[in-house]
């Protein structure tokens, strides 16, 4: 079997002989295919292809082509962007030399707004963090070193500030990021000890650093900002609100940073211990399960560590409390731990833990100490003692003592009335059997559990210690005289060498009261210290120069680190783009729709400011012109350049939390509510306008109103739907929204539509067309099912309306009414008195009331008293048909079956359609039918409507039909149609062929002949039902034998024929003069045969 080799492979195995020159040409070719990509896909597989070929197949190739590809970051598509993310991680790896080129677009893609962009910049950051780190730590010497490496090194460090700083992002993805990244910082920014696990390819950390790289990045620092940043992970650790998979992340970091750093054991252990007492009230049962579960898995880990067998006690207690059972401790922990964990040892948790740090290079140390002799400081500082440990530590010494038995008791029995009398889930979650209660050791967990929560409450004695001690040195540091460097020091500072640096050093020890400190070498002019006036050193500059310079320190001012925080910054620089309008206003703008939903509250401070400024300039009457622009300003922009879902939350912001909501701004809000992709937010905002700013209550609800009559189906539908929600909450609301749904219901009866239909147009131009009608209907028909009484209104209307109005208003009726129900008091009371005229509005609206449902004995009622003493059209009874009884049915039925033939076949549909509960079965309807008067209606009429019966095949059955035909057949007289129904059923039923015979057999012992209708349907019927009628017709007697003959003659010859085949004996039977009717020539022979004649006579005597 062939080897099948994959796609991608041959396309290498195709390029693996073409020229340097040939793959530049089809990595040029590939990039212009992706600029011209018109879906995602089929771009980044272009983009992915010129990865492989630019970092596998030639260095140079990566560094000629890596501005084309990063062009692609401003691409939309996030996926795109993450791919060039990924890019940028495999160049760095394979050539570091271009971290300076793309290291800000790394920082460019932390702020995206797309959290899956950003998440995947987190990830790169945390690999190329490392990568620059070691980069710097492979220079081969002080000079090697250049510009551009610390100009690098700089700007990792705004990530490394940038990226903590999103810990506080509301997106759980990101957080975790960021706490992995916390990890490597740390990790990365300390030394490792004797018990660090080997490290891998791709690892680094301060021992890396050679001596001359040691000067520029100063250990010292970096290890100081380590310790600040397991500080910041110690309190997210300990947040109440942090989500599970946060928690359990942060855990799991904490854990890996103690056991490749041995000098923050302590640390971890007190933040596991402190987590396990005061477990975040936002997680649910399950999520308690899982973090318990999970931090007793990493506690299991970390007992495996050679340190921490001086937290034995302490660890094996924490295990226990988490559920973890003797056996499975025996299992997991090493055996000395064990052993240690049973001799009970105490050792304070707090106890520093000796660092041990291999110094390999001790001249890279020494190096380090005597560069850093500007930082005060010649060694690297020791992690820094937590006060909230150290409180819990004092409480905690300060309870044990007092866990006697006696005290114990007492409190048990103090807080026993206070149990709940079941047990709290989350109790039951986190509770564990007490396996050593008792015990020295268990005493000590358990006051140290209570420390930790008295602690989190900012009670107990060590908070109180606490407190003291820190006013005390806070008191200390004020009596202290503040040291500040003069200007001419700084100078100094700034420009001296090496040499001259430490010789300048000196002289500032021996003399510090001189006020101008110069480089060594350089001639001491004496002067006298004078003020430094500003305007002497300050340069003149034009207004460009000057705008372009604050431009630049108001840029500097909005990156420097999160707005949200600091009020002060927030007024600030508002007043700045207040004060200084025009090009300043645009960059602080510019830089709010980077991010706005970050920057909200940069929005709300600038609103106000400008509010305030236009008032304290103009007072009360102030037309707030600034803050008016201002404010219309930022609203068009959001329009313009914000996605929908950050939209939507700052427009309501806005319009909730402004000041004031000018003129302009509502206009602004008109627009954003009759755009269909926003009109449901944007009513939203109406609404909430109206319910709590009570001032312009009655404008803004005049604004909604006008959007129920917008031409726009989906703006009015909405706006209707938030008028309805008034309606609900407010009297007076919903007395305005049905006044003005009255008044645009009336002014149907106007020669125009109103204004309000068309704002554009002067009054008069337009006529009415069915859609105005509708528009002007469509509130009110929307608040009549909430308020019954509305339909007299309607009713007023119908009567005076135009013809088209009036056939408008019967087709928009059906939801409303059957939204009322026919048990509606209103309803009924209209029907009690119905206004002249709106007879036709009455029958549509019992007519919709009625259509699926059985007509209620009150409704009946109601329109048969209508119907007796005003309506005397048989129409208006239709509706309720099914509610009447079978006389009244019956008695109606002439006048029915005259009407069209649609309404007729409605009123059988009715009838035949409720089947044993309605006045009329399906045979006493067709009855009915034949027994009608013919003064009263022509039998054509009922001839047409038998017919309506006889195709409802379903309904009029075999059975039904010979029902109907046996009790016409009782009936005296004959009913006229009788007949032609027993031909029609016999076509529709051949089968009832034996049951026509029965009834034919009886018609004439009933002398049908006598009736001359029923008499001719007879003979036809005969015709029809040959040869079994021939038995029936033989019957006949002789006169009405000879009459069907002249009707049918057809007849006369089957049945001489059928008397033929019949035997004598059967002949017999049949009588002479029916025989002397079918065989005349037979009787002219027996007159010549005097002897065949008697024995004739004879025979038929007999």
């Amino acid at each position: 079997m062939p080897n099948v080799v994959p796609t991608a492979a041959q396309f290498f195995a195709e390029e693996s002989d073409v020229g340097p020159e040939d793959i530049s040409q089809r990595v040029v070719a590939l990039l212009d295919e992706a600029a011209v990509a018109t879906r995602e896909q089929h771009k980044i597989l272009n983009l992915r292809t010129v990865q492989e070929l630019i970092t596998n197949r030639d260095a140079a190739l990566l560094d000629n082509f890596l501005d084309e590809v990063l062009a692609f970051q401003n691409d939309r598509s996030p996926d795109v962007k993450k791919f060039l993310i990924g890019f940028m991680e495999i160049a760095c790896k394979r050539d570091p030399a271009i971290l300076p080129k793309v290291v800000a677009n790394i920082r460019i893609m932390l702020d995206e707004e797309n959290p899956n962009v950003q998440k995947r910049a987190i990830q790169a950051a945390t690999q190329l963090y490392r990568v620059c780190f070691k980069w710097l730590c492979a220079s081969k010497g002080t000079s090697d070193i250049d510009d551009l490496k610390k100009s690098t090194w700089k700007y990792f460090q705004d990530i490394k500030e940038s990226i903590v700083g999103l810990l506080d992002s509301y997106n759980d993805g990101i957080r975790t990021l960021v706490v992995k990244f916390m990890e490597m910082v740390v990790l990365t920014q300390t030394f490792p000890d004797a018990h660090s696990p080997t490290r891998g390819e791709d690892e680094v950390s301060l021992d890396d650093a050679s001596t001359h790289v040691a000067q520029f990045i100063k250990p010292s620092q970096l290890e100081e900002q380590a310790k600040k940043t397991l500080e910041r992970l110690l309190a997210f650790h300990g947040t109440q609100h942090i989500s599970s998979v946060n928690l359990m992340a942060c855990s799991q970091s904490l854990v890996i940073i103690a056991k490749s750093r041995a000098e923050f054991m302590s640390r971890v252990i007190n933040a596991l211990e402190a987590l396990h007492a005061n477990l975040p009230p936002t997680l649910s049962k399950s999520q308690v399960s899982s973090v318990r579960k999970h931090l007793k898995l990493q506690l299991f880990l970390l007992c495996k560590h050679p340190v921490a067998l001086g937290f034995a006690p302490q660890l094996t207690t924490l295990l226990s409390d988490l559920g973890a059972t003797p056996h499975e401790m025996a299992k997991q922990l090493p055996p000395k731990f064990i052993e240690e964990s049973s001799r009970k040892r105490s050792i304070p948790v707090d106890a520093p833990v000796a660092r041990k740090i291999p110094r390999s290079s001790p001249s890279v140390v020494s190096a380090v100490a005597d560069e850093e002799e500007d930082d005060e400081t010649s060694k690297v500082p020791k992690m820094a003692q937590d006060p909230t440990q150290s409180a819990i530590d004092i409480t905690a010494s300060d309870i044990a003592p007092r866990l006697t038995t006696l005290n114990v008791t007492d409190v048990v029995l103090v807080t026993m009335l206070r149990l709940p009398e079941t047990m709290p889930a989350n109790f039951q979650a986190t509770y564990t059997p007490i396996s050593v209660a008792g015990t020295e050791q268990q005493i000590a967990h358990l006051s140290r559990l209570m420390a930790t929560q008295m602690t989190a409450q900012n009670m107990g004695k060590g908070v109180e210690e606490m407190m003291k001690k820190a006013q005390l040195e806070m008191s200390r540091a004020e009596a202290e005289p503040m040291q500040i460097e003069t200007i001419g020091r700084a100078k100094a500072a700034s420009s001296s060498t090496s040499a001259s640096h430490s010789s300048s050093s000196q002289k500032s020890k021996s003399d510090e009261s001189s006020p101008i400190l110069l480089p060594a070498g350089a001639e001491a002019l004496k002067m006298r210290a004078r003020t430094l006036n500003l305007s002497e050193v300050t340069k003149s500059m034009n207004r460009k120069e000057g705008e372009q310079f604050m431009s630049s320190a108001v840029r500097r001012l909005l990156r420097t680190g999160s707005i949200g925080h600091s009020k002060a910054k927030l007024k600030t620089i508002a007043r700045l783009a207040m004060q200084i309008r025009g090009q300043i206003s645009e960059v602080i703008r510019e830089f709010i729709f980077q991010n706005v939903r970050a920057n909200s509250d940069l929005v709300m401070v600038w609103l106000f400011e400008e509010y305030n400024a236009d008032l304290s300039s103009e007072g009360i009457d102030s037309s707030l012109r600034n803050y008016g622009q201002c404010l219309q300003d930022i609203l068009m922009d959001l329009l313009i350049k914000v996605e929908t879902r950050d939209r939507d939350v700052i427009f309501q912001k806005i319009f909730m939390e402004a000041p004031v909501v000018t003129e302009n701004a509502i206009d602004i809000l008109q627009q954003y509510c009759q755009n269909e992709v926003s009109v449901n937010h944007g009513l939203n905002i109406l609404r909430s306008l109206i319910e709590y700013r009570p001032i312009k209550q009655k404008h803004y609800l005049e604004l909604l109103l006008q959007l129920t009559v917008n031409h726009m189906e989906e703006v009015r539908q909405q706006a209707v739907k938030q008028c309805l929600i008034l309606a609900e909450k407010s009297a007076e609301m919903k007395e305005a929204v049905e006044r003005y749904a009255v008044d645009h219901l009336r002014s149907l009866l106007q020669p125009s539509p109103p204004a309000s239909l068309y704002p554009n147009q002067q009054d008069g131009d337009n006529v009415w067309l069915e859609d105005d009608i509708k528009l002007c209907m469509t509130l009110y028909l929307a608040l009549l099912p909430a308020n019954h009484s509305l339909v007299h209104e309607l009713a007023k209307v119908y009567v005076d309306a135009p013809p088209d109005t009036k056939r408008t208003i019967l087709w928009t009726l059906e939801q409303p009414v059957k939204g009322m129900g026919m048990e509606s008091p209103e309803l009924l009371r209209l029907l009690e008195n119905c206004p002249p005229g709106a007879e036709t509005l009455i029958t549509r609206i019992i007519h919709l009331l009625t259509e699926q449902n059985t007509p209620s004995p009150e409704l009946v009622a109601r329109v048969r008293d209508l119907y007796h003493k005003r309506v005397a059209d048989v129409r208006f009874l239709i509706p309720v048909l099914t509610g009447l009884t079978k006389k009244e049915v019956i008695a109606a039925l002439p006048k029915l079956i005259k009407l069209n033939s649609n309404v007729v076949k409605e009123v059988f549909n009715r009838l035949l359609g409720c089947g044993e509960n309605g006045p009329l079965s399906p045979a006493d309807l067709l009855v009915a039918l034949h027994n009608i008067d013919p003064t009263k209606c022509d039998v054509k009429t009922v001839i047409k409507t038998t017919s309506i019966c006889f195709a409802e095949k379903s309904v009029y059955t075999q059975d039904v039909l010979a029902l109907v035909l046996q009790q016409l057949m009782e009936q005296t007289p004959l009913p006229t149609l009788l007949m032609r129904t027993v031909i029609q059923s016999l076509a529709l039923y051949p089968r009832l062929l034996g049951f026509v015979m029965n009834i034919l057999q009886r018609l004439i012992t009933k002398q049908v002949w006598k009736q001359k209708k029923v008499w001719e349907g007879f003979i036809k019927c005969c015709e029809r039902a040959q040869p079994q009628s021939l038995n029936v017709i033989i019957q006949l007697p002789p006169e009405p034998l000879r009459e069907l003959f002249e009707a049918a003659p057809s007849l006369k010859d089957p049945l001489v024929q059928h008397v033929t085949s019949l035997t004598q004996h059967q002949k017999s039977h049949v009588p002479s003069k029916v025989l002397e009717i079918l065989f005349p020539e037979d009787v002219a022979s027996k007159s010549k045969t005097p002897e065949k004649t008697e024995t004739d006579e004879h025979h038929i005597s007999g």
